[in-house]
């Protein structure tokens, strides 16, 4: 789950649980399954992620649908 993850580790949504008024919510904000995320700090039991460049803030309920596959960032040479 996405509230489960670290600070600083980045990701991508593999699976979101929810309706489509969730669905449509999310793309509004440009989350969507395969969408590339990191994480940038929790609030509370929500987190605040980067997609795209930009910041958008989830709450509890909402992190916890969505099933996000961590990545191993390299860094740059």
């Amino acid at each position: 789950m996405l509230n489960q993850m670290h600070i600083g580790s980045h990701g991508t949504v593999t699976h979101i649980s929810g309706g489509k008024a969730l669905l449509r919510k999310l793309m509004s904000l440009g989350i969507k399954t395969g969408s590339d995320i990191e994480i940038l700090h929790h609030r509370g039991k929500g987190v605040v992620v980067r997609s795209k460049g930009t910041r958008i803030a989830i709450g509890e309920s909402i992190a916890e649908l969505l099933t996000v596959e961590p990545q191993q960032v390299t860094p740059a040479a």
